[in-house]
């Protein structure tokens, strides 16, 4: 996202708080799941198509 700053004298964009789970099946193998959100600061409201957004992600781990 490209926004020039001269559309508002505001300069927070936002914050991201999220949630991160780890667990260890064994040595060999283990994973990682969260989910975060973005939340619009006062310079995204200000400026066109401001909108907060979540996302989730997995991981899966295999080591030798």
């Amino acid at each position: 996202m490209v926004r020039p700053g001269n559309l508002s004298s505001a300069r927070f964009v936002g914050y991201q708080p999220g949630l991160v789970l780890d667990h260890t099946f064994s040595p060999h193998f283990s994973s990682t799941a969260g989910y975060f959100y973005f939340f619009t600061g006062q310079f995204l409201r200000e400026t066109p198509t401001a909108r907060g957004v979540g996302y989730f992600y997995a991981v899966l781990t295999f080591r030798l």
